[in-house]
């Protein structure tokens, strides 16, 4: 029962790395050529969240399958910094100006 369950969990969790990339394609392929890769870059922060669930899931009952899921964002590290904005603190202290 347990090891069905896993087939099933990792067949879903290798549908989701399909999507993932999928997402990763909307930065090569022009919206008026297709949407079809819009929607998943539409969808990629959901993907990216489903994806981490997967990787601690993999994680704590210390299967190999968490390589693929790993492998994939990895592959996607560039991709996700010029998706989301990371807050880097800096020493540059910022003045306020005022009008007067």
């Amino acid at each position: 029962m347990k090891k069905s369950i896993n087939s099933i969990l990792f067949g879903l969790n290798s549908l989701i790395c399909i999507a993932i990339i999928f997402a990763y394609c909307t930065s090569f392929v022009s919206p008026a050529t297709t949407s079809f890769f819009a929607f998943f870059g539409l969808i990629y922060p959901f993907l990216i969240l489903v994806n981490i669930l997967f990787i601690l899931y993999w994680i704590l009952i210390k299967s190999k399958k968490v390589i693929l899921p790993t492998l994939i964002l990895v592959l996607g590290f560039n991709y996700f910094f010029n998706s989301f904005q990371v807050p880097v603190f800096s020493s540059n202290n910022v003045e306020e100006t005022s009008l007067s």
